[in-house]
């Protein structure tokens, strides 16, 4: 319901439409680049070391959350002998 409300009440904003009216004419000066080469952006000098950083902390942070979430709760009550209502209270404690 509220997408068919979005849609019908909403209106467009004033760029996208320049851009289709642009596109409509056939304006050989609008293009957008495809979607890889914007991603090659980020290998370029000016963000390379940031990019690289940010793609490790993201991998850490994916890394810690699956640890915690799907093997901790397995590794307390196995090798710790936790009931599961308390390896469930270590895991909202800890975090």
């Amino acid at each position: 319901m509220l997408v068919v409300y979005v849609r019908k009440n909403i209106p467009e904003s004033d760029i996208w439409l320049e851009h289709k009216r642009l596109t409509q004419l056939g304006d050989a000066t609008i293009k957008s680049p495809p979607w890889f080469s914007q991603f090659t952006v980020l290998f370029k000098k000016p963000y390379r070391k940031l990019f690289i950083l940010c793609l490790i902390l993201a991998i850490f942070d994916l890394s810690a959350y699956w640890f915690t979430y799907s093997w901790m709760p397995g590794y307390l009550t196995h090798e710790r002998s936790f009931t599961l209502a308390k390896s469930t209270m270590f895991i909202f404690i800890t975090h």
